[in-house]
C-alpha cells in the first residue's frame, strides 16, 4: 500500500512488510511523466496500487514498477504492522467517537461545524477523527 504525505512524497509499505519514503522526483529524468504529476495536486492525489502490487499508477496511466520504487526510497525505521496498528488504537469513526463522548451524532456534528474538532476523514454517511483530538475535548 501507499500514501502521500503532506511534502508530496510517497509512504510505500511493501509485502515484506518494509516501508520506504519515496521521493518520485529522482525518477524525472526516466519516467518524464512525473513531471506533471508532481505540478498537479489532482493527478497526485489519484495515486493507487497498480495490478497485484508490482507498481503504482497515477490517472490509470502513469505507472512506475515497485522495483524503481525500492531502488530510491529510504528505509524507515517501521513496518506496515506498525503503522496498522497505529490506526487501530488511534482512529475512531462517527459512532466510536459518539460512544466516547457520550453524545449524538447532531451534537457530534456541531462540535465539527463550529471547529471544535476535525475529522481527519470526510465521507457521506462517516468520519475518521484522532483519538487523541477526542480525549483533549472530553478532558475540557
Amino acid at each position: 500500500d501507499c500514501f502521500l504525505t503532506e511534502d508530496n512524497q510517497i509512504i510505500c509499505m511493501y509485502k515484506d512488510d518494509a516501508v520506504q519514503k519515496v521521493d518520485l522526483s529522482l525518477l524525472l529524468q526516466k519516467y518524464n511523466d512525473l513531471s506533471y504529476v508532481l505540478k498537479n495536486k489532482m493527478l497526485l492525489e489519484s495515486l493507487k496500487i497498480g495490478v497485484a502490487g508490482y507498481s503504482i499508477v497515477f490517472n490509470d496511466s502513469i505507472e512506475v514498477p515497485t522495483f524503481e520504487l525500492r531502488k530510491i526510497g529510504i528505509d524507515l525505521p517501521l513496518t506496515s504492522g506498525d503503522l496498522l496498528n497505529f490506526a487501530r488504537r488511534n482512529l475512531l469513526g462517527t459512532t466510536q467517537t459518539c460512544n466516547k463522548m457520550e453524545c449524538s451524532r447532531q451534537n457530534l456534528d456541531y462540535l465539527v461545524k463550529m471547529n471544535k474538532i476535525q475529522p481527519i476523514i470526510i465521507e457521506t454517511k462517516e468520519r475518521l477523527y484522532l483519538k487523541g483530538d477526542i480525549e483533549v475535548i472530553i478532558s475540557e
